[in-house]
Parts: structure tokens; C-alpha cells; sequence
């Protein structure tokens, strides 16, 4: 790996591990290779999903980008000096022919040098939790290259699941599932008999793989559905993430196939879930604590001694964290790319206002400590303010629902939302 990849890697598996809250994986060890390989993911969040999929890995990678991304001087000069080739979609070209010859060209030789490419095969990225048809793309760079070496080059495509908890937002947690190497040999025959019928063939399976890895749903009101049954098992039952995964895609299949089966019934349910919901809306709490309602001296008392720190953590954060929301909001017209926004404008705001913060400090003080000391800081306060407003949040929701008059009837109805799941308290096979 060139020395500018290193670097450049390095910042960004620090500042992924400061964006998302936690990140959790799955056959990590699948990202390490010697053989030329393509890695695809589903693409949910904009610049964020190859950053998640290829961070990780091992070997340097080389990143197909859409034309849209080059339109201007500088991001053309950017994308083309930092391991992008540019691929156009129809969208780029306003409808007119597509002229990829070069990138095809320039992904072969990448790949007959032994090296990693990556691409989203959607073709475009979409917020919601489901895979959309897939691009033949992917297939048709891997064949071209694997036929142009009669099959020995020992290509590889690697699918990445990206599971966010929520692909938007700062500090949410991320469960990254590498999926199962797909050989290029294993489809040496298809090729040879029908090269367009292999395409096909090599994508569908594609598309398989990825939506193994991922949750699902087949439109945005399903989700919606799903999202809200999920907190609901969460904090009835918490699991390990890939166990979690396999939990929210089994009750995918289950709401469908009550819905297949049942129109009305599952109607009704969707209907009681929404209703449970709105009500705890309109009473400012949240499901979580009718299971967890805590109310405890020793909360009260880590609230009022961590007070001082969490006003120094919100004080020395607040800027490089308010900023990037402003920054979103008022650039980005594409809820897709808010995730990328916020990390892009946060790698440089974060930076920038420690350095300022450091240099105030040093001058007010008169003291010139080292700089490290002053980052470590920040950064440990951040954390426990961010800590801290959790626990404050359990606190005056605790209280809410201690004076909430209609407890009785939401218990009620959550454990018979939890009744009509079938829901167990182990994993559903």
C-alpha cells in the first residue's frame, strides 16, 4: 500500500470509530485476501458505505465513483488523485449513451495487477432498508477481466452487509456482516457457453448474497412497521448484533407471511402498533421505559457530581457537533448524503475548533501543556456528556411514567403486541 493510502485509512478508521457509536463485525477476517477482489455492499448512506465496507479491510483499494462526483475542477482533480474511477449512469449523462470503455478498461488492469476494487452494484444510493435491483456492472468487470486471463486470475467478489441502525444520524451504531467470497471459477462454464446469461446469472446470485446479510423491506411502509416492532423486541430482549440481524429478518418473513395470509389480521395489528406508538408519543416516552423505569438514588446522584464535566464536554463540543447539523441542513437537498455532511464537514470542524480550544487555553492560562493531554479531554468529556444525557433522558422519562395515568392500558398493549408476534425470549430459528 502507497503511504498516502496508510495515512489516509488511518484517519478514517479513528474518525469512523468517533462517528458511529459502536461497530460491531462479523467474519471480519473475509476482508483479508492476497487475490485480486471486488467488494460490493448494499448503499444506504452516500460516501459513508464504501468508507464502512473497505476501512477495515486489508489491502488497498481502488473505488468505481459515479460521473456525477467529477462534474467540477477540483472534485475531478480530488476523485481521480484519490483511487476513483469514474463510471457514468444515465443520470450523469442526462440520458444519453453511456462511455465507461476506459473505466472497464482501467478496473481490468487494476484487478490483472492483483489489486481491490470497490462498487455498489444498486447503482445509486437510497436510505431505505431494502437492496434494490442490482446493476450488471459488477458482473460484467469481473468476467471481463477473468476472460481476458482465461480464468486465472483467482477473482474474488466479497458482498459487505451494512446494517445502521439508523444510516442518517451522528453517534448510531453499525453491524458490518462480511459475507461469503463468490469465485469467479465457479462461473468459468456459464461464461464460456453464454456470456450475457452468465452476467445474469453471476448478478442473481449477487443479490442473493447481499440480501443475506442485510434486512429487507419491500416498500416504506413495511419498514416503518419494522422499525417500531424492533424497538420493541430490543428492549424486551437484547442480542448480539448478528443475532439481532437474524431476529429483525425473521420478523420480515413473519409479517409478510401474515399479511399473505391474513389481510385484515395483519392490518390490525400494523394498526395497534401504530396506535401504541402514538400514544407514547403523545406522553413524551419512549417503549424503553416501560421495561426499564428507573428512578434511583445513585442516578441522581451521578446527575448532579457529573454535572460540571458534562458542561465542560458539551462546552468544548457543542460547535464542531451543532455545526455539521447546520451544514446539512443547509447545503445538502438529499437525505441520503446527511450522514455524509455531517462526517465529511466534522472531519474538519472537529480539528479545527480542538486546535482553537487548545491554543485559548494555553494563551488564558499562560501554561503549555502538551496537546495530546488537552484532545484526550475533550474527547473522554464528550463521551460522558453524551453518557450523561442518556441517563438524564431515563430519569425524566422515569418520572413521566411514574405520573402517567394510563400505565396499566400500555403495558397492556405492548405485551399484546408482543403475544401476537409469538415472541420468545431466545433467538427464533
Amino acid at each position: 500500500m502507497s503511504i498516502l493510502f496508510i495515512v489516509l485509512k488511518a484517519i478514517v478508521k479513528v474518525s469512523l470509530r468517533v462517528f458511529y457509536s459502536k461497530t460491531t463485525f462479523e467474519n471480519r477476517e473475509r476482508g483479508y485476501f492476497k487475490d485480486p477482489c471486488i467488494i460490493v455492499s448494499n448503499h444506504p448512506s452516500t460516501v459513508m458505505d464504501p468508507l464502512n465496507s473497505v476501512a477495515w479491510i486489508g489491502p488497498q483499494v481502488n473505488f468505481l465513483a459515479n460521473a456525477s462526483l467529477f462534474k467540477t475542477r477540483l472534485s475531478n482533480w480530488f476523485f481521480n488523485t484519490f483511487y476513483c474511477i469514474k463510471v457514468e449512469r444515465y443520470q450523469d449523462t442526462g440520458g444519453k449513451p453511456l462511455n465507461n470503455i476506459d473505466a472497464f478498461i482501467k478496473a481490468r488492469e487494476h484487478l490483472e495487477k492483483g489489486g481491490c476494487l470497490y462498487l455498489a452494484p444498486e447503482g445509486g444510493s437510497y436510505s431505505r432498508r431494502e437492496l434494490r435491483k442490482l446493476k450488471t456492472g459488477c458482473a460484467r468487470i469481473a468476467f471481463d477481466a477473468e476472460g481476458s486471463n482465461d480464468f486465472n486470475l483467482g477473482l474474488t467478489i466479497l458482498p459487505v452487509g451494512l446494517n445502521y441502525r439508523n444510516p442518517r444520524h451522528f453517534r448510531t451504531e453499525l453491524f458490518i456482516k462480511f459475507g461469503t467470497p463468490i469465485n469467479l471459477s465457479d462461473f468459468q462454464q456459464d461464461f464460456q457457453q453464454n456470456p450475457k446469461d452468465a452476467v445474469r446469472i453471476l448478478t442473481d446470485v449477487l443479490s442473493e448474497r447481499l440480501s443475506e446479510l442485510i434486512i429487507c423491506t419491500k416498500d416504506a411502509e413495511e419498514e416503518f412497521l419494522q422499525r417500531k416492532l424492533e424497538i420493541i423486541i430490543r428492549n424486551e430482549e437484547s442480542l448480539l448484533p448478528n443475532d439481532d440481524l437474524a431476529r429483525s429478518q425473521h420478523l420480515v418473513k413473519k409479517m409478510r407471511c401474515l399479511e399473505d395470509k391474513d389481510k385484515l389480521a395483519y392490518e390490525n395489528f400494523r394498526a395497534k402498533v401504530n396506535g401504541y406508538f402514538t400514544k407514547l408519543k403523545a406522553l413524551n416516552i419512549e417503549d424503553k421505559v416501560l421495561v426499564n423505569n428507573r428512578i434511583n438514588l445513585f442516578d441522581i446522584i451521578v446527575l448532579v457530581l457529573g454535572l460540571p464535566f458534562f458542561l465542560i464536554g458539551s462546552l468544548v463540543n457543542f460547535f464542531p457537533i451543532f455545526l455539521p447539523y447546520k451544514i446539512n441542513q443547509k447545503f445538502n437537498k438529499d437525505a441520503s448524503y446527511e450522514s455524509t455532511f455531517k462526517y465529511v464537514s466534522g472531519l474538519v470542524l472537529f480539528p479545527l475548533f480542538y486546535w482553537v480550544e487548545i491554543e485559548l487555553i494555553e494563551w488564558f492560562f499562560r501554561i503549555n501543556w502538551i496537546s495530546l493531554i488537552y484532545i484526550f479531554i475533550f474527547i473522554l468529556t464528550g463521551l460522558f456528556a453524551e453518557w450523561y444525557l442518556k441517563i438524564g433522558e431515563l430519569l425524566i422519562e422515569g418520572i413521566r411514567w411514574k405520573k402517567t395515568t394510563s400505565k396499566q392500558e400500555l403495558l397492556i398493549e405492548r405485551k399484546e403486541i408482543l403475544q401476537q408476534l409469538n415472541f420468545e425470549m431466545t433467538l427464533q430459528k
